[in-house]
């Protein structure tokens, strides 16, 4: 799929007019940042237009990880040079892509394709962290201790940190699949997830209120995201504020409409899966006894 023109950005209070760029070629429809060879792509390497890449016939999306969009907060592994996802020059509050390791910096845009929940529970950091239960349909755990959510123990507040903590320690987020708007253009490539949860579900759900306030297909718009920083007595964190940035054009319109539909199939299948590997829910942030937290 060719890349799309940028996204038509309207006049908005205290907000400047957007000027439209033309657009980019496939081959750069993403401009990496601090990424290494995935830079620039030799003319020898590049492929004719409509010729599909050679080895991936058998390829689907559900047999991929998307990438999630991020916020470094002061734990992230992306900002330890010892850690083998160490972002160079990635700093906290700036906004990242998870596996193309691309940092946005602290200003982004997306439009949104689909909103979903999902629960998971992790394992204690001192005990190893990783994954214990996943509910990818927000509603039925996966794995230990499984079941269903909402007669779980661990989704009932006051279950955080074995029983010391005001939150629940299995952790429910509110998802977007999204497009993200890179250098004023959007392309395929540019698929990912945004997920947000504890304290910024206030934010999610001031998001949906003004997504449904449009009265419009989610993808209709343009939204900005700025990452400001909070704090509290348990820690400081970044997270957040989400503003419209006007309507798309038509034709980034029809282009969101075929991601929609193909995503919104994976996701009622189950198969819809982002990467959630270094989430840190003892982290300030990702916590769940920020205020806010959908309790």
């Amino acid at each position: 799929m060719k890349p799309q023109p940028a996204p038509e950005r309207k006049a908005a209070p205290q907000q400047r007019q957007a000027t439209h760029q033309a657009p980019i070629k496939e081959q750069q429809a993403i401009t990496k940042r601090d990424v290494g060879a995935l830079t620039e792509v030799p003319e020898y390497l590049r492929r004719a237009e409509g010729v599909p890449p050679a080895g991936l016939e058998n390829l689907a999306r559900e047999d991929m990880t998307l990438p999630r969009l991020g916020i470094a907060q002061a734990l992230s592994p992306q900002l330890s040079e010892s850690d083998p996802k160490y972002i160079e020059g990635l700093r906290p509050g700036n906004f990242f892509n998870t596996i193309t390791r691309e940092n946005y910096g602290k200003t982004v845009q997306l439009v949104p394709l689909l909103f979903y929940k999902t629960r998971i529970l992790f394992g204690p950091i001192d005990e190893g962290g990783g994954l214990r239960c996943q509910a990818p349909d927000n509603l039925i755990g996966i794995g230990e201790p499984g079941g269903t959510c909402i007669k779980c123990p661990f989704s009932q507040f006051g279950s955080a940190r074995n029983g010391e903590g005001k939150g629940t320690a299995c952790n429910q987020f509110f998802n977007y699949a999204a497009l993200i708007v890179n250098d004023g253009n959007v392309s395929p490539e540019g698929l990912l997830v945004f997920s947000l949860k504890s304290s910024a579900l206030k934010v999610a759900k001031d998001w949906n209120a003004l997504i449904r306030i449009r009265n419009l297909d989610i993808f209709a718009g343009v939204y900005e995201l700025t990452s400001v920083e909070r704090k509290n007595d348990i820690g400081r964190w970044y997270e957040p504020v989400i503003n419209p940035a006007g309507n798309v054009t038509k034709q980034t319109y029809e282009a969101a409409k075929i991601a929609y539909a193909a995503v919104s199939d994976l996701q009622r299948v189950g198969k819809l899966r982002s990467d959630v590997e270094d989430l840190n829910p003892d982290a300030p942030g990702d916590a769940t006894e920020f205020p806010g937290d959908g309790r």
